[in-house]
């Protein structure tokens, strides 16, 4: 429907790490010399949770070694890898040397995250949502999704915030209409207030039913069930993109429409304030509060966009 660019606030983050428990058995003397693999922990992240190995060269932590998950090897998009390089770049040369195993060693006993610099991995949150990234020589780049959206990514503080201008695409729900549409009467709805399923809608958990709310012979608008789960507050950079789309499009609440020529027009319905938002390879299904049942603006975060069209 529209594509248009847009600046959003992005912040970096440690993945989420999980210390194996033989960690604080390891003597640093014994990994002093020579070229060690050592089993630390796991990013818990993402996919799954990702094995993650030291790779110690007399006595220095020179590169983490993390097992992607068997269904996301070299996965990530082209969005992902330059959201990935990016951030990457940004947060050089911190986190970049390798480290004395001694000290590694220690911070990792009292629950500090390997560097990114030798690890390659890093969590980058933006729209409420966030991807963890993973690079590895065996594996090559691989990402997937860490959380729903959201408002923000919890109390942990980022390693880095960055404001940076993306492109989004919005897309309508594809809709299907009921057949049952074809019999319905239009007499009986002539009158009184009714609310009718008039069709399906693609939308974060499936599809969800449409209904027309009718008002003696009038329908008013439509109501969209939206999912059982609850919609996580929409971020205020969603909420922007979202009002932007709408001001772009110049859409504005329907006026009421008689039902015969609504039900004869089915085919090209609007799914009123509903849509897709795609940015950087994901997409977001949002609906405003008059569309759906919640009466609340909610957006999910569903699936990459390259498995939606």
């Amino acid at each position: 429907m529209q594509t248009f660019a847009k600046e959003v606030e992005i912040q970096v983050h440690h993945p989420e790490f999980e210390v194996s428990s033989s960690v604080q058995f390891l003597d640093p003397e014994k990994l002093s010399t020579g070229r060690h693999r050592i089993e630390i922990g796991k990013f818990k992240d993402g996919c799954c949770g990702r094995a993650a190995f030291a790779i110690i060269d007399d006595g220095r932590v020179v590169e983490i070694e993390t097992e992607a998950c068997e269904d996301a090897k070299g996965t990530a998009t082209e969005e992902e890898a330059a959201l990935f390089r990016l951030a990457m770049d940004k947060l050089a040369p911190t986190e970049q040397e390798p480290q004395p195993v001694q000290t590694f060693l220690a911070n990792l006993n009292v629950g500090m995250p390997p560097p990114i610099g030798v690890s390659g991995c890093i969590k980058i949150c933006l729209l409420g949502y966030c991807v963890t990234c993973c690079s590895s020589p065996a594996d090559g780049l691989s990402c997937s999704l860490t959380r729903p959206s959201g408002p923000s990514t919890g109390t942990a503080t980022p390693l880095m915030t960055f404001r940076q201008e993306i492109e989004f695409e919005v897309y309508k729900p594809d809709f299907e209409a009921l057949a049952s549409n074809a019999f319905l009467d239009v007499e009986k709805l002539s009158t009184g207030r009714h609310r009718v399923p008039v069709g399906r809608m693609e939308g974060p958990c499936g599809d969800d039913t449409v209904f027309a709310n009718i008002r003696d012979g009038q329908v008013i608008n439509l109501e969209a069930e939206g999912c059982d789960r609850k919609g996580d507050p929409v971020p205020s950079d969603v909420l922007e993109v979202f009002a932007l789309a709408h001001n772009t499009m110049a859409l504005s609440a329907k006026p009421p429409e008689p039902i015969a020529a609504f039900l004869g027009d089915l085919i090209s319905i609007d799914v009123w304030g509903c849509f897709w938002i795609c940015g950087f390879g994901y997409c977001l299904f949002c609906c405003t509060g008059d569309v759906i049942t919640s009466g609340t603006s909610k957006c999910w975060v569903e699936k990459r966009k390259n498995s939606l069209f």
